[in-house]
């Protein structure tokens, strides 16, 4: 296993540097494109430091980096010219988190004019912030949303012009906010058994992942038309990524690569990047579009007639000692994971001299509790 490796679910690119939120654990980052190398900038204060996905959206305002929680307690905002960071409770959180707390607060966040707009994943609320008064106001709470007990909104949201639009796992609809006059409409798309979960746009027609299924609905606003295909992932299907570039669209799903015609709504093209492979980033590139192994850290990039390569990239944690350190001094228990090997915690156990751990406490009173787990059944191998 190649561990160490930095990943991502959203990001900002600022003329050759990708900023980001690490998902394993506490750390924004910055990776310069021309140089290859990584740059771990700071770590949010007033976080955990072990947990992972704290903020799942970036959005960029002027000069300033807006993180939006997601199991992070606070949004951030962090002045790249001054590398300082400024952070807000949102007043509404804990009614979102309490409502339903299997779920992380917020998943998405978009800015228009001077505005932040949460969308809530917990608990179906729209929540706006003022991004120069740093006011907040709850603009929109779906009515009788207290008989839902699963997911209600999607992951993935889209814009066009002043119009937000939030797909629903709970209905074949697509809630459409107006961000000018805080008013809000419903549509229904395609058929009544749908479940949306993302949603992308070209400016003409829209493009949906069902939550239910692996198919994707076209619509035709203007028309009010839609188009259902199915996909047929041949793998073990989990939450397929999708992606626009000028001519196709693309969905991922474990390592398979749809490419799909938009002028024929026509399949045109199918990748097997393999097994052992894993996508949970995707965005357009050059005339194609760009992601990442989760399970390896490589880069990839596809253009527009199938033709894979390998960029050669890797973005790596620079400083594994010191986070290391964080976690052996707070004495937490951690799961070994594609990060952060067992190896890497032991080694920095044993190097850490202000650590209470001995050498024959490691090996003996913490093999003794592993070895009692698996005795009593709380540790199953697979």
């Amino acid at each position: 296993m190649d561990g160490h490796n930095l990943l991502f679910y959203s990001c900002i690119k600022i003329k050759n540097d990708i900023w980001f939120s690490a998902i394993a654990y506490n750390g924004l980052y910055r990776y310069d494109m021309e140089k290859k190398c990584t740059e771990r900038v700071a770590r949010f204060p007033n976080e955990e430091n072990l947990l992972d996905t704290l903020y799942s959206k970036i959005c960029l305002y002027h000069n300033l980096l807006v993180f939006i929680p997601c199991n992070a307690n606070k949004i951030a905002i962090f002045n790249i010219d001054k590398r300082e960071f400024q952070q807000f409770d949102i007043p509404y959180a804990c009614a979102v988190k309490e409502y339903n707390a299997i779920f992380p607060n917020f998943l998405e966040g978009v800015i228009f004019n001077d505005s932040l707009y949460i969308i809530g994943r917990a608990k179906p609320v729209i929540i706006k912030m003022n991004l120069k008064s740093y006011e907040f106001e709850m603009v929109y709470e779906i009515p009788g949303a207290e008989g839902v007990s699963n997911e209600y909104f999607g992951v993935q949201v889209t814009v066009e012009k002043n119009l937000l639009y939030i797909p629903c796992c709970y209905q074949n609809s697509v809630l459409i906010y107006n961000m000018e006059c805080d008013e809000v409409s419903w549509v229904k798309i395609g058929k009544s058994v749908n479940r949306y979960f993302r949603v992308v746009n070209d400016g003409q027609n829209f493009y949906f992942t069902a939550r239910n299924s692996d198919h994707i609905v076209f619509w035709n606003k203007n028309r009010n038309a839609c188009e259902e295909i199915c996909i047929c992932f041949q793998k073990s299907y989990g939450d397929a990524m999708i992606c626009l570039t000028k001519k196709f669209v693309w969905t991922l799903s474990s390592g398979e690569i749809y490419q799909i015609s938009k002028s024929s709504n026509k399949i045109c093209r199918y990748i097997n990047m393999g097994n052992h492979f894993w996508i949970d980033y995707v965005a357009p590139y050059r005339e194609g579009i760009c992601f990442v192994n989760s399970i390896s850290g490589d880069w990839y990039y596809v253009d527009d007639k199938g033709v894979v390569e390998n960029l050669q990239i890797k973005i790596k944690e620079p400083h594994i000692g010191e986070v290391l350190e964080e976690f052996v001094k707070r004495n937490v228990c951690v799961y070994e994971n594609l990060y952060l090997s067992m190896r890497d915690f032991m080694y920095a156990i044993l190097h850490d001299k202000n650590s209470m751990l001995s050498q024959n406490e490691i090996s003996v009173f913490h093999g003794n509790k592993i070895w009692n787990e698996i005795c009593e059944g709380n540790v199953i191998f697979k």
